[in-house]
């Protein structure tokens, strides 16, 4: 995705990874003078900003502070925008059925969460986004949202 977005919007980007193996792939395969990799744990050691727009995918659910995350986020960096996307709870009928038998029930076991349209919008409204397109693809959220301070204005 960073390689498509240097390439294609010819945009400066940087992209973020705890895993050092794959830091050296993405290093390896895909090269561009707008594009850094950057081997860190976002949670601890963002790159110096600001960044005109923040992108995570199929990465917040991962993260069990992700309120906090997407605050401290907005806060250091100061993107205008946000592109999120994140897998939905019902994209597998054996998700909700392993959840209404009270099992263990995310579709990944390192999946802190596992989103409604509901509880996602609820947690941007929590961080202080705001969200101002979302569509619903193959069983995945994708959405845009801004800072609530720069909706208001």
């Amino acid at each position: 995705m960073a390689f498509s977005m240097a390439t294609r919007a010819n945009a400066s980007v940087v992209g973020i990874d705890v895993s050092a193996e794959c830091i050296a792939k993405a290093c390896q395969l895909f090269q561009h003078p707008n594009l850094t990799f950057v081997q860190g744990d976002a949670l601890r050691q963002l790159p110096p900003g600001p960044f005109e727009t923040i992108v995570i995918s199929n990465m917040i659910e991962h993260i069990e502070q992700r309120i906090e995350f997407l605050k401290a986020t907005q806060a250091r960096l100061h993107p205008r925008r946000w592109l999120i996307r994140v897998p939905m709870i019902n994209r597998h009928w054996l998700v909700t059925l392993r959840k209404e038998l009270g099992m263990s029930y995310f579709s990944d076991p390192s999946h802190r969460t596992e989103y409604s349209q509901q509880s996602f919008e609820e947690e941007l409204n929590a961080a202080g986004l705001v969200i101002t397109h979302l569509q619903i693809n193959w069983g995945e959220i994708w959405a845009e949202a801004k800072p609530r301070l720069a909706v208001e204005k």
